[in-house]
């Protein structure tokens, strides 16, 4: 009959996992009885559609609800028959299951100080696990059909402070926090009573069930309960991600944070937030973080369900400082000739450029530093030399820096007397050896005459040149290079140059001096070479403006005189 029985329910049910059934073996039954019970148990299967003994799943609920996640294992304090408490699986593998009337859980245990009878009040203690589950779907408790609690509650804690069949428990004072509350089960009912407990989230490790007002008889032992399965319904997280897993941000500003959970079902789907160094980086409890220092800080967001899911934002945190300054320089560097400058000026300017680098890519430069790569960078640009190119008569004679000191001898030609050394189509030395200064790219023409005499020396101011050197700011620094020619019997008295910005004026000179409109800038020494060289600076974009040298010297005879060179105008373009 039992093998019998044990067919039927298996091929009605088909259990698909192990569930926990909470039971103690009712000792002395008679065989009348336990017949009795058993059909009643085989029948009361049958109406409630498939129910498994080994933990009772409906697996239609199974679907709908997750798993059932009670678990002999997870039982850690209990009050019962005799103190000791045996979870046992219903199949024993052959499909026989026809022993599960008798497996079941008697309490009959009066608590410490209790004035009623035994078995008034009992406690089970579920340990859900240091990492979760932290809620559940359904709880679902079937009772014996004789005895069952009318007034039970459901509990929960962090901690634990009840043992195996502890006496003497009160919940309340003890911590735990009431979460459900089941009253009002009809006595007599000839079926397995079930209670069904609707969805909780963010409950404790611990879960407490504690049943009182007990009042059916079981086997001769009054106020007493049996339950035949506990099941608790729950929809584990799979997976947890992060919208991003990293994030650039300056100091004060501030980004939001989000997660997804999958599958998108699953019971409890809250997480908590958390920085690994809050002074750099905060997270709030939406996940809003804000950026506080410099630095790299990692951003959890830890399931409340389940603290193994967890998802991590690497943040990084760099200087709130302005760099636009020093990005424009670097850009201009860009723009300048390595052919154009001496080899040491150079070589000053790429060691700078690669500290300012340095700098603008660092995510923790300070404004200091960042003021600081722009000064050099400033200095070094400014530094460059200019190297220049002098030829004589369109053929290639020296190669050199500004003001570098170049000689430049006139070749003897048979027939013909050298007449002097012309500069941009100006007389500036009868010399046949001359001496100057390299200012800019410079050409010579020697010249020469079938005379023999040699002419004079003669007395002149010459604009030999202007150099232009624009600024990384948009302004441009205009020297202008000058060449006096003095003869014999004449002094220096003062040299410089005349400057204007305007066209209002026809001339910067007259004949008994300077424009008083004009800008004058006097050179307060000279060499013996007779060159200088003036230098404008700041002129701003597209602006023009004119120049002229002037000298002013006293003849041998004592009179007073003005020289002037051609105007000269620069646009910085």
């Amino acid at each position: 009959m039992r093998k019998e029985e044990g067919d039927l329910r298996r091929l009605l049910c088909k259990p698909k996992s192990i569930k926990i059934l909470i039971t103690k073996r009712i000792e002395k039954r008679s065989k009348v009885r336990l017949k009795k019970f058993l059909s009643a148990a085989l029948s009361a299967a049958m109406l409630i559609s498939c129910v498994s003994f080994g933990g009772g799943t409906v697996v239609q609920a199974t679907q709908e609800r997750g798993e059932n996640i009670a678990e002999s294992n997870k039982i850690v304090a209990h009050s019962g028959d005799d103190g000791s408490f045996t979870i046992n699986y219903v199949m024993d593998g052959t499909g026989n299951d026809s022993a599960n009337d008798n497996l079941r859980w008697l309490s009959k245990i009066r608590l410490k100080g209790n004035q009623h009878q035994p078995g008034d009040a009992a406690y089970i203690v579920f340990d859900m696990g240091g990492n979760g589950p932290r809620s559940y779907e359904e709880i679902k408790i079937r009772f014996h059909n004789r005895a069952y609690a009318t007034d039970y509650k459901i509990y929960t804690n962090d901690e634990n402070n009840y043992g195996n069949a502890q006496h003497g428990i009160n919940p309340v004072n003890d911590g735990w926090v009431e979460i459900d509350h089941f009253t009002a089960r009809t006595t007599g009912d000839p079926t397995f009573p079930i209670d069904t407990l609707g969805k909780k989230t963010d409950t404790g490790r611990y879960l407490l069930f504690y049943f009182s007002d007990m009042r059916k008889d079981i086997q001769g032992v009054s106020d007493s309960i049996s339950i035949r399965e506990i099941e608790i319904y729950h929809k584990p997280i799979d997976s947890v991600a992060m919208n991003n897993e990293a994030l650039s941000l300056k100091v004060g500003e501030t980004s939001q944070l989000a997660v997804t959970i999958r599958p998108e079902d699953a019971t409890y789907k809250d997480v908590e937030w958390s920085s690994a160094d809050s002074d750099k980086v905060a997270v709030s409890e939406d996940g809003t973080v804000t950026a506080k220092a410099t630095g790299t800080v990692a951003i959890t967001a830890t399931c409340k369900d389940d603290r193994t899911k967890t998802a991590t934002c690497t943040v990084t945190v760099t200087p709130n400082v302005d760099k636009t300054e020093l990005v424009s320089l670097l850009n201009f560097t860009g723009t300048l000739e390595e052919n154009k400058y001496s080899d040491r000026t150079w070589e000053e300017l790429q060691a700078t450029i690669v500290e300012a680098q340095r700098v603008n890519d660092s995510s923790t430069a300070t404004q200091e530093e960042v003021k600081g790569a722009v000064d050099a960078l400033l200095e070094a640009i400014n530094g460059l030399d200019r190297v220049y190119t002098v030829t004589v008569n369109d053929e290639f004679y020296k190669k050199g820096e500004m003001n570098t000191l170049c000689t430049i001898t006139a070749e003897k030609k048979e027939g013909q007397t050298f007449t002097g050394w012309k500069l941009n189509g100006k007389l500036v030395s009868v010399e046949e050896s001359y001496t100057f200064y390299i200012c800019g790219d410079m050409n010579f023409e020697a010249t020469y005459s079938t005379e023999t005499e040699k002419p004079a020396k003669p007395l002149s101011a010459n604009m030999t040149g202007t150099v232009v050197t624009k600024r990384a700011d948009g302004k441009a620094n205009v020297k202008f290079v000058a060449q006096l020619s003095i003869p014999e019997g004449y002094t220096l008295n003062e040299t410089g140059l005349l400057w204007y910005g305007k066209s209002d004026l026809d001339s910067l000179y007259t004949e008994n001096g300077p424009n008083t409109k004009v800008q004058k800038v006097v050179v307060p020494r000279i060499s013996s070479t007779y060159q200088f060289a003036v230098t404008v600076n700041g002129i701003p974009a597209t602006k023009t403006i004119r120049g002229v040298i002037y000298a002013k010297v006293t003849g041998s005879d004592g009179q007073e005189q003005w020289i002037y060179s051609d105007e000269t105008s620069v646009t910085n373009n």
